[in-house]
């Protein structure tokens, strides 16, 4: 799971709670077999607005596997990290979730 930026605090009198982490350049590109807002529905953060992006091409084939479809990274298209983490960003959701490909 990766935090965007930190949530904004009230009267917090340091610059720490409205610094924006920003994205590192030239990231690359990766597989990306869908990217959308919506509410996490698991785990610690259930219930939380989240930012799902879901990667294709995975070599293990889990039997249990839910999205089989993600499995083959030539059916996807490669997006450049960049523009995910920049896609992201303009939704308020500061909770992005990283699921699948392996490799």
């Amino acid at each position: 799971m990766i935090i965007l930026s930190p949530p904004p605090r009230r009267g917090c009198p340091t610059a720490c709670c409205s610094r924006k982490i920003a994205a590192p350049r030239r990231y690359g590109y990766a597989a990306v077999m869908e990217h959308f807002y919506t509410l996490q529905g698991e785990g610690f953060h259930q219930g939380k607005a989240a930012y799902f992006i879901r990667l294709g091409g995975c070599d293990v084939g889990c039997v249990w596997c839910d999205v089989k479809a993600s499995w083959n990274a030539a059916d996807h298209p490669r997006l450049s990290v960049e523009d995910v983490v920049a896609a992201a960003a303009q939704q308020p959701a500061r909770i992005a979730v990283v699921t699948a490909a392996s490799r």
